[in-house]
């Protein structure tokens, strides 16, 4: 299964999961999946039921170009977004769970705060989603943890969704997180959305920072308002 978490696919249809896996040469089915910043969580949580369910292997990936969708003329926006992708393969285990604890939560009320209608440009009223962010950050951590049955101390690497650093360390501090517990890459791409948590993960992962059996935490939120966390030991094979 291929599974794409995008907000900016390039036509209304066919799914661009199925041009992607086309171009990978691959045979299987492929779906995109529509949660904004929250889109990669949303997912990599999805794509483990579907492993769960009997599906043997999975390529997730977080791709956005939202460079296409900025309004270059709003200052308040124009400079945080980017464009990026990043994916990740979940293969089938019938050893101990990969995934332990999750939490997808969305709130429709707010939905206009942040939007792009069809054909035009990113719409953001920056208060109020820095003021939702860091509550939906908090509340989707917290509850991913307590279904996880674990607590921050056992977690060895947080990755929040890059969306910009007053809300992220808004967030941590109000999880009792400090900041180089974190994943940040916010400083080298700026947001770019459903691709911001793996790349994040990945330039952890390559920096050492994350051992077999280690716990991360990765957390997001987006237009919607979405929130997505979840809790997973890294397993990567042969380890």
């Amino acid at each position: 299964l291929l599974l794409l978490a995008t907000c900016t696919s390039d036509q209304q249809f066919p799914a661009s999961a199925s041009v992607v896996q086309h171009d990978l040469g691959m045979s299987c089915g492929a779906i995109d999946l529509n949660a904004a910043c929250s889109g990669f969580v949303y997912g990599l949580v999805t794509a483990m039921q579907f492993a769960e369910g009997g599906v043997e292997t999975i390529l997730v990936i977080g791709s956005d170009a939202l460079s296409g969708i900025t309004d270059w003329t709003d200052r308040g926006t124009c400079v945080l977004f980017g464009d990026g992708a990043g994916a990740v393969v979940i293969e089938r285990s019938a050893s101990t769970p990969t995934l332990l604890g999750w939490d997808l939560m969305s709130d429709g009320s707010a939905a206009g705060i942040l939007t792009c209608e069809h054909g035009g440009k990113i719409f953001m009223n920056g208060k109020e989603v820095f003021r939702r962010a860091v509550l939906a950050l908090e509340a989707a951590a917290t509850n991913a943890l307590e279904r996880a049955g674990v607590t921050m101390d056992d977690i060895t690497l947080v990755v929040p969704h890059q969306a910009n650093i007053r809300i992220v360390d808004a967030a941590l501090k109000r999880l009792g997180i400090p900041i180089d517990k974190a994943a940040m890459v916010l400083e080298r791409t700026g947001n770019t959305s459903a691709a911001s948590i793996p790349l994040a993960f990945v330039d952890a992962l390559d920096k050492g920072r994350v051992e077999p059996g280690d716990l991360v935490l990765m957390v997001g939120f987006g237009a919607g308002m979405s929130s997505a966390a979840a809790v997973i030991r890294w397993d990567p094979p042969g380890a």
